[in-house]
């Protein structure tokens, strides 16, 4: 019964995957909620991105929501980064252990942008008001090893975004699977991200019936009144398929390595290969200390995705508790670079 499980899960996920590839390609920065493509874990974002398979703990949620039971302790992760236009992006997550076999996850996502000034068409130049913007999401996260060398998690979510006093909602889910192969220090992933409804915004401003006067230039014609209403259009979130593989060629009690790629491929933009590698070292039984690299290669040139990154960590661990502090630089090719640092705590 648990193989027929395990079976019908990888079906489902590459079902959806399939869905993602098979894509209109036309639809190419046309996805809206797009702040829920921003990776949160520093550790991560310093090896290119390369987490699908990579990922462990809660570190897991945002790549492959299956790597979640890899790690049976309790953890919180906290992420701030200033991110690109003076953008505010703060990401919370926790995790609690339900068995042996199974771990659960809650997270929460917040983008706060600038103020902008408001302006109209009679006042092009702002009337000296301003509104601000913000997104955000929460998430639940159920994760359960099926077989010995099989994972599975699943992820639902609730997507809030906010401009003036419109509002747009979604649901949205995340699933993935992870197989750890014969092949010693290989581990092999699937997963697809933000599969769910259409946002559209509503409400506010929209809901106000807008009229225009035209005066008659000459004559006995009369003045004309035009009155309208305003919409928007829904928009599919930013689904993305990960394939993802990592490999660990290099463990000691001293020194680990691990080289790990991801296939990515977002619906609203082009494909990229992201590959990344880390470097530990334990100082002492406590404390432990990583480098990090990785590269993104998009399919098209003009892509404005960050193309390189790197970083470091440091952990410390004492009975019962550990703290880790994360570090990330994104660099990149047409826009300004990105800082972004994480603090794990496991207890």
């Amino acid at each position: 019964m648990l193989k027929k499980i395990v079976i019908i899960t990888i079906i489902a996920i590459a079902a959806l995957a399939t869905s993602v590839s098979a894509a209109d390609m036309t639809q190419t920065g046309q996805a809206t909620g797009v702040f829920l493509k921003v990776a949160p874990d520093a550790r991560f974002v310093g090896m290119g991105d390369a987490g699908a398979a990579a990922s462990q703990g809660v570190s897991a949620l945002y790549y492959n929501p299956a790597g979640l039971v890899n790690v049976q302790d309790y953890e919180a992760m906290f992420t701030h980064s200033e991110w690109l236009a003076d953008v505010k992006f703060e990401y919370l997550a926790v995790s609690f252990p339900m068995s042996d076999m199974a771990q659960l996850a809650l997270s929460f996502t917040y983008f706060g942008y600038p103020e902008m000034e408001v302006t109209t068409i009679t006042e092009p130049d702002g009337t000296g008001a301003t509104f601000s913007a913000s997104d955000t999401a929460i998430g639940l996260t159920y994760a359960r090893r099926l077989l010995k060398t099989v994972d599975f998690g699943i992820t639902g979510k609730v997507v809030s975004m906010k401009i003036w006093d419109m509002t747009a909602n979604a649901v949205a889910m995340d699933a993935g699977v992870k197989y750890h192969t014969p092949i010693k220090g290989l581990t092999a992933a699937l997963s697809i991200a933000n599969f769910g409804t259409k946002p559209k915004f509503e409400g506010g401003q929209l809901d106000k019936v807008l009229s225009y006067i035209e005066d008659a230039s000459s004559g006995d014609a009369e003045d004309y009144e035009y009155t309208f209403g305003q919409y928007t259009e829904d928009h599919e979130l930013p689904m993305a398929l990960r394939v993802g593989f990592m490999y660990t060629p290099y463990v000691t009690d001293e020194m680990t390595t691990a080289i790990a790629v991801d296939f990515y491929n977002p619906v609203d933009n082009s494909e990229q290969l992201n590959l990344g590698g880390e470097f530990g070292y334990n100082v002492s039984e406590e404390f432990h200390v990583a480098a990090r690299g990785g590269y993104r290669m998009a399919t098209v040139a003009d892509s404005i995705d960050a193309t390189y990154s790197f970083g470091g960590g440091l952990q410390y661990m004492t009975a019962g508790l550990g703290i880790g502090v994360d570090y990330a630089y994104n660099g990149y090719d047409k826009l300004e670079e990105t800082h972004l640092f994480t603090l794990k705590l496991r207890f």
